[in-house]
């Protein structure tokens, strides 16, 4: 190996460390400036694996620019991860639901950045199965989401809104939605991954979901406690599985023996993905 390509794979290495679940102090030094915006308001919600989502050169610009100046090395890191032009590659719509509603690299939405921010920071539509019923496994009609409108608006500012503001923002909704192909939006139907026998998952309703290792004689989820570094814990306590649970295969970043959890499936976008790079396919998440 020639040191350039040693050296460019040591860079982009540190940018893939940066999306490991975990926290260190460096990481939320990083969270300020990549992810916040220059008046210090969240910009991607998405958190860190916004990295590993399909940016514009414009975002990809500003990101570089709210670095500080002294900030070289790492400015370095960020170029060079770009420069490696990782793609990932999928069969036809498959996992569509893990990817990011905004910055996807199948389905290209697009909306001013003010119909972006008010969904993402408002509604709460970061990936593309937000825009899902857990309930009723269809894509949320528009009476669903007058009523998200509402109850948001009352939770800011403490009275109701009016009938033309439900509306326009309705009407904005949907027609982000229409963008979605109807394939894609079929394929976010299928049924979550469904664990094995005393494999790590997650169980809960369309509210908050706890992690822990399936029991399928127990009929119950073995809860564990996630530290800092994503290894999770046994916690000694139990969780009966009731029909309104649901149930979904956890992810991993990293080996069998170093399982990292790194959310549901549904959510643990950029893990489980195989990613082209040059003539190879390799899984960032696994060592």
């Amino acid at each position: 190996m020639d040191w350039k390509t040693h050296a460019t794979s040591f860079w982009a290495q540190w940018i893939i460390r940066y999306m490991k679940p975990g926290e260190a102090s460096w990481k939320q030094v990083l969270d300020y400036f990549l992810l916040r915006d220059a008046r210090g308001k969240i910009k991607f919600p998405e958190h860190r694996w916004i990295l590993a989502c399909k940016l514009t050169t414009g975002e990809r610009s500003k990101m570089l620019k709210r670095l500080p100046k002294n900030a070289v090395y790492l400015r370095t890191c960020l170029k060079e991860y770009w420069k490696l032009g990782l793609t990932p590659v999928w069969d036809g719509w498959a996992d569509i639901d893990t990817e990011s509603f905004w910055h996807g690299h199948r389905i290209t939405i697009n909306a001013p950045y003010h119909v972006r921010q008010f969904c993402k920071l408002k509604l709460g539509i970061i990936y593309n199965s937000d825009i899902m019923s857990i309930d009723t496994n269809r894509v949320f009609k528009r009476s669903d989401w007058g009523r998200f409108i509402r109850e948001e608006y009352r939770r800011r500012t403490g009275v109701n809104p009016t009938n033309l503001y439900v509306i326009k923002w309705q009407d904005e909704v949907m027609r982000l939605i229409r963008q979605v192909p109807r394939a894609a939006k079929r394929m976010m139907r299928a049924p979550p991954v469904f664990p094995e026998d005393n494999e790590p998952a997650y169980a809960g309703t369309a509210e908050e979901l706890y992690p822990g290792v399936y029991d399928e004689a127990g009929k119950c989820i073995k809860l564990v406690w996630i530290d800092a570094v994503g290894v999770g814990h046994p916690t000694g306590r139990t969780m009966r599985l009731r029909p309104r649970h649901a149930i979904i295969k956890a992810s991993n970043w990293g080996s069998a023996e170093d399982f990292r959890w790194a959310g549901p499936h549904t959510t643990a976008f950029p893990c489980d993905v195989m990613w082209r790079l040059g003539g190879e396919k390799k899984c960032v998440s696994r060592k």
